[in-house]
Formats: structure tokens, sequence, C-alpha cells
């Protein structure tokens, strides 16, 4: 009974929607533990991702263990591909991630060989958010996401993930209320090559922000300088 009564009396809610293909989430202060489990998407025909992308982009990282021979450096690298576009039916932003393009060297395999945490953040205030793991049936990648382990109400986000194929993961996609979007130093990927477990945080990354309103004369001043052009224009033709 106490079991029950703290699932019902916890004020945030995390519930699979759509077959269990996506994970809905609501922040709450004492929310930061999980793991969730993310059921592959299948076909994102019956989501709200398709759209028009607006935002490409491959951010380049590499992850050393050190020394594992004399001349030779233990060293996880790739690509994150960090992606925007603009939901057809919703009209808000979807921000999606890959990780791609993995390369291990002077790593003897098994855990040493594994991209094995990725973490998000820059989504406060843009909850709640849906989240859908890309099947390899609907994206490039051969792993897709398996679980969101963490999440706080400032909307940073950890994934315990096990990437090891070349090509990386299949896309993992928020879709958010946002209409805006801005870029920095949002992402951070760790991986164990050598034995030694280190982390990288990346720039460029996509993450959801609020539209800065135009100042209320500034269309009628760009209207006026508009208009001074065309007559200068005319001017110099006669």
């Amino acid at each position: 009974m106490s079991i029950l009564k703290s699932i019902f009396t916890a004020s945030f809610l995390i519930a699979a929607v759509s077959s269990a293909q996506a994970v809905s989430i609501t922040p709450d202060p004492n929310f930061t533990t999980g793991p969730f489990s993310l059921a592959p998407v299948t076909d994102v025909t019956t989501t709200d991702l398709p759209g028009t992308v607006i935002y490409d982009q491959l951010i380049p990282f590499s992850i050393s263990g050190g020394l594992v021979g004399p001349s030779t450096e233990a060293k996880a690298e790739g690509n994150l591909q960090s992606r925007v576009s603009r939901s057809d039916s919703l009209n808000t932003l979807i921000f999606s991630y890959r990780i791609r393009d993995l390369v291990f060297t002077g790593v003897s395999g098994g855990n040493d060989n594994s991209i094995q945490y990725f973490n998000l953040s820059g989504f406060n205030g843009f909850f709640p958010l849906e989240m859908l793991a890309w099947s390899p049936l609907q994206s490039l990648g051969s792993d897709p996401f398996p679980e969101l382990s963490a999440i706080d109400p400032a909307g940073n986000m950890d994934f315990n993930v096990f990437f090891t194929a070349d090509d990386g993961s299949t896309f993992l996609s928020l879709i958010t209320t946002a209409t805006a979007f801005k870029t920095g130093a949002f992402a951070t990927i760790g991986a164990n090559p050598g034995g030694t477990f280190d982390q990288v945080t990346l720039n460029g990354v996509a993450v959801p922000t609020t539209a800065v309103p135009l100042p209320a004369a500034l269309p009628m001043l760009l209207a006026g300088v508009g208009g001074l052009a065309i007559m200068r224009r005319r001017r110099k033709t006669s």
C-alpha cells in the first residue's frame, strides 16, 4: 500500500504514450532518478516527427583514455549530429540528436570499445516534452537510445548508453513547445577508451529558447528604409 501511495502522491508524471514509443515528462523538484525505457519508434508517420529541417550540424568529438603503449593513445572519436526541425502537425520545434561515425583507437574491445554516457542540458522551461527513440528501420545508425536514466527540473537529462557500431546510434528526438532555438555547450559524451573513463562537452548543440519579440516600431522602420531605397533608385534611373 505504501508503494502505491507514493506513486499516486508523487507530483511528477512520466508515462508511455503512442504504444510505448514515446515518453511524456512533467518536471518536479524531487524528480532526479530513473531509468525509464524508450521503446524504438518503428513508424514515424504515426508521430508528430515529420517536418522541415531548419538546422543540421555535425559536431566532432575526441575522448582520450591515455597511452596504452609506447606511442599509442586510446581514443573514442566521432560526431554528434544536432538537428532541429519544425513539426508539420504542431508547428513547434523538434530537437534530434545522433552519435555517429565512431572510431575507437588503441582499445581491446568490450566496454572500452563503446560510448557509454550522453547528457543533454538547456531544456529548462520547455516541458512537457515527448521523447522518442528511432528504430533502425526509420533512421540511420544501428543502436537506438535505450533509456532515460535521470532528469531534473532544469532540463538536464542523463542517458546510459552502449554504442559500439561504427555508424553509431539512431536519432533521439524531443518534441517541445518551443518556436525558437539557440546553440551552445549543451551536450556531454562519455567513453572508457583504454580503461579510463573521460567525457567531453560539445559546443554548437541546439536547444530550445524563447523567441525574442521584435520591437513594435521595427517593422515600420524597416518599411520606411525600404521606401527610401526605392525612391533613391528611381531618382538615379531618371
